[in-house]
Order: C-alpha cells, then structure tokens, then sequence
C-alpha cells in the first residue's frame, strides 16, 4: 500500500511573528484542588476527572501501584491504564460518557468496570487465555463496543532487546466477549497491528466503522537488527546506542585530515558553525534530544468492498435456499471472525513530533503537534465529517515560535494543544515548578502574549500527569495538573 504524505497548510504559517510577550490578561486562579487518591497514575487520574467518574475506582486500581513486599522483583510490570469503552452513536452525536471502563493494573491483568459513576458498580475479571502468554505486561489504549457483549479493546506490550533485535513496542487489537449478566469477560480474539520503535503517540478508534488509527513511530526494529547482523556482537549492540551529530562528525573529520592530509589548515573564520536552534543541551547530548518520527496508520476489522458475484442459475439458486440457514454466520460470529487490515497510512516525514494528546476520554480524536521549522503545526487524527472507514489527517493550525521555545525548555514535563478557536493555544508544563501559557496568535501578527503560572508545589512534590479541557459555553479553559500528592484545577480565563 503507497504510503501518502501529509501536506501542510501554510495558509496557517505565522511569515512576520517576531516574539512571545507578557501579556496584561486576568492572571490564572486555582479553581479546585483534591487529595491524590493512592499511588494513581496520570493516566488513570486525568481520565476518571475528565469524565467525572469520581476517583474510587482510580484508589482502587492504584492501589496495585504501591508497593508490595511479596511480589518478585524480577517480574516485569507497565503503568496502570485505563480505557472509556466508546459507544457507537448516531451520525454527528459523540458525547455521552461511556458505561464501561476497561482497566489494567500493568501486570498482565485486566478488568471492567460497569457503571463506574454510580456506588454500585460492578468489576469484572477478563479471562486473558491463551492470550496472556503473549501480553504480560500491557497498557490499555483505547476501546470501542461492536455488539451487545462483544468490544475491542487496543493495547500492546513491550518486547525486550535481544543480540540482534533492538527493543520495541507489539501493538494488538483484542476483541473481549462479555456477558454483564453472569459477570464473566474473556479475551476471544487477538490480532496484531504490527510493531513500533516507541510506544504509540496516539490511538483513535471509531465504534461506527469498527475502526482505529494509530500514530507511532515507522521506524522498523528488523531494519537495524538486519544492518547489525554483520557487524558481530559487539558492534550490533552499539548501533542504537549514540547517532553522532554534524558537529561531531566535523571535528573527527579535521582532526582526521591532519595526519592524511597535506592540505593547509583553514583559518577559524572558515570553520561552519552549527546553531543549536531547538536545544538548549550541550553537543554531548544532542543524540538524547532528538524528536521521534509520525506515522499515522488507519485499521478496520469491516471486509472489504467485494466485486458482486454473477448471477446463479435457478438450480443452484435452489440449493443455497436449502443450506442458507446453515451457512450464513451470525453477526455476532462474524465480528469475531473479523480481521483488522491496513486501509491507509499516512507519514508526517520529514516533521517530526513535538507532542500529542487524546483529545476525549472516548478517544473520539487525537491532536499531533508536528516541528515545522520554529513553528508547531497541529494536526487532528479524527473519524469526524468522514463516512469511510479511513482516519481523516488534518492540518488545523499553526503555533509560531512553539516548537523552538518549548525544545529550549529542559524542564518541561508536558506540552499541551490547545483546540482551535479557543483562546489558549499552548501550554508547556514544567516538572515542578512554573506551566507556560501561550494564547492564540493571528497569522498577521508580529507579537504573541504569554502567561507563567506558579503551580505552587512543594519541593517534592513533582508533576505525574496534565490536561486541558475547554468548556463548550465560554471560551474559558481549564488546566489540570496531577502530583503525586495531589490535583489541581486552574482556570486560564
């Protein structure tokens, strides 16, 4: 399948922005703040907020992240996670919080949660089968409903670096039959969705076109492990290690060219000197500071448009009407029979990402912040104003100045996106001490404003998790901020 690129929108590109500025707006107020329930994860935190589901059930799950004392130390385990199952909606309509929360404890395990907003909500074990041998650990992404008692759910699991094989992420998709009633959940299907270099920027899924898209890293594992597989052990295990940058291969070229070279050596004035734009680092770590690569593949699990067979002669019109009531699979049978295959990839080289962000807890949508020069370029993965089954790319806005201020900052923990339209358009979320807020900025102008909000955190106390929510009735946004001790809500007006 050819592989599209994805074409920016320079209509979007800022030509004439000179600098971010303090600006005179209302300075940012703390709305709300809450006692970390437990040893929570952001992911698990942010997501049961955003759909107020309260933090019961987070204690719950987070309690397996504490510490325990009879539990090997060699096993393996990931983060805690946690899904919204996205329920299939009427044409235009994709609100409404979902009944049922997939959830992971990190350990190979998973369960759901029905009813999670109400005190009487129940938990139910997925029986993982065969299933698990080939998913201990996982981290649960995203998850959509197909039928009453079918949904799948995308996850994947790390796969360790061996002598020839570099480290990598596994990506499935699992399709979970259950029964709300009996109370029993079991894996039923698992398929894989290939591997990436790094775990996944972004998963979208649509439960109208049993359908996900999925934003990793293109870069594939057997290529360097087949480069190295000439190079005998020892030089294979250094391939990945450290990618020597310009400046460095200059200076061994020089110092090179004074032993086998007769040529004179030119002046200083001579030498190219390399501005590090992006990076406030040192040479030495320039390899740590480089940006991972963006493609966005779109899987469906419905068949394909199929050529419409000719006509069948009375006879055999006959014998299919006799075995009809054998022959044709249920719904129910054929969803799990169903395969996901590639649609459309869609590759964001030679940009490379910045940052990305679930935009709903549903995974309705995803925003990618792409390095365009200086520049964020912001592009939403979505189903939404599609009627096929493929992701829709989109190019929605540009952020000038975004990518090289928030590369420069070394202590940034988090960059968030605003959505289009709304008056914050970035903010960049140090680990503990001061978040960044970046308003909208017109293409035509010269000068952007920026605010620097005091988290007020304790020395100790540093940021695990970070969210922007927009309200639909004003153009207010709020920003939430997840501590290990803590979380905290702030209005940015």
């Amino acid at each position: 399948m050819a592989t599209i690129d994805l074409q920016l929108n320079r209509t979007f590109t800022n030509n004439v922005f000179s600098s971010w500025r303090f600006g005179s707006d209302p300075a940012p107020s703390l709305l709300a703040e809450t006692n970390n329930p437990g040893s929570v994860r952001r992911s698990l935190s942010l997501y049961s907020y955003e759909s107020i589901v309260g933090f019961k059930h987070v204690a719950v799950l987070g309690a397996a992240e504490e510490f325990d004392a009879s539990r090997e130390v060699f096993i393996p385990y990931l983060e805690c996670s946690l899904a919204a199952v996205q329920m299939q909606h009427d044409k235009g309509k994709t609100e409404g919080l979902s009944n049922i929360l997939v959830a992971s404890t990190g350990h190979g395990d998973m369960m759901l949660v029905v009813d999670p907003q109400r005190d009487t909500s129940v938990a139910i074990p997925v029986s993982m089968g065969k299933a698990g041998d080939q998913l201990q650990p996982f981290v649960v992404e995203a998850a959509y409903h197909v039928l009453p008692g079918l949904m799948r759910v995308m996850l994947w699991t790390l796969q360790d670096k061996r002598e020839r094989r570099p480290a990598s992420c596994m990506l499935y998709l699992a399709t979970i039959g259950y029964d709300l009633h009996t109370k029993t959940a079991q894996v039923e299907a698992l398929h894989s969705l290939g591997q990436s270099r790094l775990p996944p920027h972004a998963v979208v899924v649509s439960a109208n076109h049993d359908s996900v898209a999925i934003a990793i890293d293109p870069a594939d594992p057997h290529t360097a492990a087949e480069t190295s597989a000439g190079l005998g052990t020892e030089a294979a295990m250094d391939v990945d290690d450290d990618v020597p940058s310009p400046r460095t291969l200059r200076a061994a070229a020089e110092r090179l060219a004074q032993y086998t070279s007769e040529a004179e050596e030119p002046s200083a004035g001579a030498h190219d000197h390399f501005a590090d734009l992006y990076s406030e680092a040192s040479p030495a770590d320039e390899a740590t500071t480089l940006e991972a690569d963006c493609m966005v593949r779109s899987y469906t699990c419905r068949p394909a448009a199929r050529i419409e067979p000719a006509t069948p002669s009375k006879e055999d019109s006959q014998m299919d009407a006799a075995t009809a009531g054998e022959s044709v699979p249920s719904a129910q049978q054929e969803a799990l029979n169903a395969q996901p295959h590639l649609l459309k990839e869609v590759s964001c080289s030679p940009y490379k990402l910045l940052t990305s962000q679930a935009d709903g807890i549903e995974r309705h949508a995803a925003l990618l912040g792409l390095i365009d020069d200086v520049d964020c370029a912001v592009v939403s993965v979505s189903w939404h104003r599609n009627e096929s089954q493929e992701a829709v790319v989109e190019h929605l806005t540009s952020i000038p100045a975004l990518a090289y201020v928030a590369t420069g900052k070394t202590q940034r923990k988090f960059v968030l996106l605003g959505k289009a339209g709304q008056k914050v358009a970035a903010v960049i979320v140090e680990a503990n001490k001061f978040a960044f807020i970046y308003h909208s900025v017109a293409s035509s102008i010269a000068n952007g404003t920026h605010q620097v909000l005091d988290l007020g955190l304790a020395r100790n106390d540093n940021v695990i998790g970070a969210a922007l929510q927009s309200h639909k009735d004003t153009c207010d946004t709020s920003l939430l901020i997840m501590t290990e001790r803590c979380l905290k809500v702030f209005n940015l007006h």
